[in-house]
């Protein structure tokens, strides 16, 4: 399995270090609804994960933390782990 960190170094050697941050400090969900999917999308596909502290949406919505969920599932590290070990899915990631 992939450290935070080689997933956080692939992330910025394929320019989607940008989204990531907007994950971790909340303003992927408070800016317009296109950049929430684009998140959303990246977190699902395990191009990024979710941040150690929880965040909330432009609504109020609560988006979990990374130990708010179950290891494997949309948002973990482990998902993020699988999605970096195959290097076929770089040429994807946007």
């Amino acid at each position: 399995m992939l450290t935070k960190e080689q997933i956080t170094e692939l992330q910025q050697e394929n320019g989607v270090d940008e989204i990531q941050g907007m994950i971790n400090d909340g303003t992927a969900w408070k800016m317009e609804g296109s950049i929430g999917r684009h998140a959303m999308d990246c977190l699902e596909r395990g191009v990024c994960f979710l941040p150690k502290r929880p965040q909330k949406d432009a609504w109020g919505n609560t988006i979990p933390s990374i130990d708010m969920i179950k290891e494997g599932s949309i948002g973990s590290l482990s998902l993020s782990s699988l999605y970096w070990s195959d290097v076929t899915n770089y040429e994807e990631v946007s």
